[in-house]
């Protein structure tokens, strides 16, 4: 009976359906939509460790200051502090070969006149050349983690191949591996050649975590090797970044210290202070999160106001059917247990199209969230699909029992009498 009472008026019961269903849907879609871009997905993807200081910032020549390596001593000293390690960085000449780096030469606007310019040029200041920045191998395994490319890390630490960066295409990835570079110290005039292990995507740059670098136009905007190459080529390379972990838990003692420093040396060009970036993050996403949380908030209490509605109106329009049946024997817990299976059944079906469709417009949502920005990750709210549906029940089966109390408040012949 309760089954078929909740589909004696088709409009309505479709009407009630759709209403609960689509304000549910949307709150469940905007809370998706932002979860996938929450900090914890943002630190993951851009901040690796707690603490990068990155060089070359502007200094004052009248007093002394401290190196980058001098910080990194400071750094080692702070109580607390884990792991120090230090990126170096140097200017290196690349022999111009305009087949060889044909990928970069075809992303400036005017590729053959460029080329004819390093061909041609004797300006010892704009020859070819590229950033050569040293990493170590943990880097690597965070970027093959991640990464289309994979570069062998063994051959990557004893300078046999390199990582080079950044193409904007698969097919100039390709074009670029294997291919054999002469990097050349203008400086010593001391040369080597090295593979190219794997080209670097713009959209997987970062998993490597480098200093301020320049950039040459039509050639590559870095080229990462290994201890092993830097020293064999740069020995006396200078530190563009300085990369530090805390240990566990020791964080928030570790920051002010870490905060000083940067403060009192105007070497520091900029940092990224993980627990700090992660606050600023999340002040910037509060305003996303209180007006889509907001919007659909009002859009699943208007599903459940009108369910509510829907209920009362038609517990009233049938008080003289639920009067009869009372008076030819059914009782009244038996009519409002009947009641209640109809807003259960309303329960069942909404949560029926919550898991089926609902799902499919998360996955849409989150997919987009995903396109938007390059840190998202998509998971899919069960803990909160879990809780919309218990309201969802709660609401469906209080109501109708609550709205039969009040009109049961009268006798029976009281009721039947006003219905006449």
């Amino acid at each position: 009976m309760a089954w078929r009472n909740v589909f004696r008026e088709k409009k309505r019961s479709i009407l009630v359906f759709a209403s609960i269903f689509m304000g549910s849907v949307t709150f469940l879609c905007v809370n998706t939509f932002i979860s996938c871009m929450d900090a914890d997905s943002y630190i993951e993807h851009y901040i690796h460790n707690d603490y990068v200081l990155y060089g070359d910032g502007e200094s004052d020549n009248s007093k002394p200051q401290a190196t980058m390596a001098d910080i990194a001593d400071q750094m080692r000293n702070i109580p607390g502090m884990g792991t120090v390690e230090v990126d170096r960085s140097a200017n290196v000449r690349l022999p111009f070969d305009a087949e060889l780096y044909a990928p970069f030469i075809e992303t400036e606007d005017d590729p053959e006149s460029l080329a004819t310019f390093y061909e041609t040029t004797t300006n010892s200041e704009a020859q070819y050349g590229a950033p050569l920045i040293s990493v170590n191998s943990d880097m690597i395994k965070l970027y093959n983690k991640t990464a289309r490319q994979k570069i062998d890390i063994d051959a990557f630490e004893k300078g046999e191949v390199c990582l080079i960066g950044y193409v904007d295409s698969i097919s100039a990835s390709e074009r670029m591996t294997d291919k054999t570079l002469t990097l050349v110290n203008d400086q010593t005039g001391r040369k080597r050649q090295i593979s190219v292990g794997a080209a670097m995507m713009r959209t997987e740059q970062s998993a490597i975590t480098a200093g301020y670098y320049w950039v040459l136009g039509g050639a590559p905007e870095a080229i990462f090797v290994s201890d092993a190459v830097m020293d064999d080529l740069f020995p006396d390379a200078e530190i563009s970044c300085i990369i530090a972990d805390a240990e566990k838990g020791k964080e928030t003692e570790v920051t002010p210290y870490v905060q000083r420093i940067v403060k009192e040396n105007p070497i520091i060009a900029g940092s990224d202070i993980k627990s700090v970036e992660g606050s600023e993050f999340k002040k910037s996403m509060l305003s996303l999160e209180v007006i889509g949380g907001g919007m659909s908030i009002i859009l699943i209490l208007i599903g459940v106001v009108n369910y509510i509605n829907v209920m009362i109106t038609g517990v009233y329009t049938r008080k003289l059917e639920l009067a009869v049946l009372e008076s030819v024997g059914m009782t009244k817990r038996q009519i409002r247990n009947m009641l209640m299976y109809e807003g259960m059944f309303y329960g069942i079906i909404t949560t029926v199209l919550i898991v089926t469709l609902g799902s499919l417009m998360m996955y849409g949502a989150g997919r987009l969230s995903v396109n938007i920005a390059d840190y998202a990750v998509f998971h899919y709210p069960y803990v909160l699909v879990a809780g919309v549906v218990v309201v969802l029940f709660a609401i469906c089966i209080v109501v109708p029992a609550m709205v039969f109390r009040l009109v049961t408040k009268d006798t029976v012949t009281s009721r039947l009498r006003e219905a006449s």
